[in-house]
C-alpha cells in the first residue's frame, strides 16, 4: 500500500483498489477492480520481464492481461515496477537502460485523476482541471490546511453563533 491507498487480492479472484481508511473492504469503496470476480481463490498478480502485467489463476491459466498486449521491443527497457503513487492510481513504469532517462508510465488503471476515493480527504470533493485533480470545499467549509488540500475541509464555524449559545 502507498499512504492512503491500498491494492488488495480478494478471495473470488479480484484485484481491487480501496482507500486505506475503508471501514470494510467492500466492492462499494473500490474504485478500481481488475473485473475477474468469478475467477475463484488463489490468484495472483504477475508482472512479466517484457512488462506485462496479467493475473493467473490456481492452475497457472492466465486469466486478464491487465495492460493489454505488449507489443513495443522492451530489450532497452532496463527497469520496470509497479506502484500504488500517491495519488492513489496503480501504474506500471519502465526505464530505459540509456543513462539520463526518466522513468515512463507505460500503464496507469485509471485515467481519471479524481477516481481515487478518498484523494481530496474528508468534507472535500474533487474536480478536474485540465485533466488534473483540484480539492474543494462545498459551501460553509474551509481547507484545513491551504497549503495540504488533500487534507480536507471543516466547517467554517464564526464566533458570532457561538456567543449566542455559550
Amino acid at each position: 500500500a502507498s499512504g492512503k491507498f491500498k491494492l488488495k487480492m480478494q478471495t473470488d479472484g479480484n484485484l481491487v483498489q480501496y482507500p486505506t481508511d475503508n471501514p470494510i473492504d467492500s466492492e462499494d469503496y473500490a474504485y478500481w477492480d481488475s473485473g475477474t470476480t468469478t475467477a475463484g481463490d488463489n490468484v495472483s498478480l504477475n508482472l512479466g520481464s517484457n512488462g506485462q502485467l496479467y493475473l493467473l489463476n490456481a492452475t497457472g491459466f492466465n486469466i486478464r492481461n491487465l495492460n493489454g498486449l505488449v507489443t513495443s521491443n522492451n530489450s532497452d527497457k532496463a527497469f520496470i515496477r509497479l506502484t500504488i503513487d500517491v495519488d492513489g492510481i496503480l501504474r506500471l513504469y519502465s526505464h530505459s537502460s540509456n543513462q539520463g532517462d526518466d522513468w515512463v508510465s507505460e500503464w496507469p488503471s485509471t485515467t481519471n485523476k479524481c477516481d481515487p476515493k478518498g484523494l481530496c480527504g474528508p468534507n472535500s470533493y474533487c474536480t478536474l482541471l485540465d485533466q488534473e485533480p483540484v480539492c474543494t470545499c462545498p459551501p460553509g467549509f474551509g481547507f484545513i490546511d491551504q497549503e495540504q488540500k488533500i487534507l480536507g475541509c471543516q466547517r467554517n464555524f464564526g464566533t458570532d453563533g457561538c456567543i449566542s449559545k455559550n
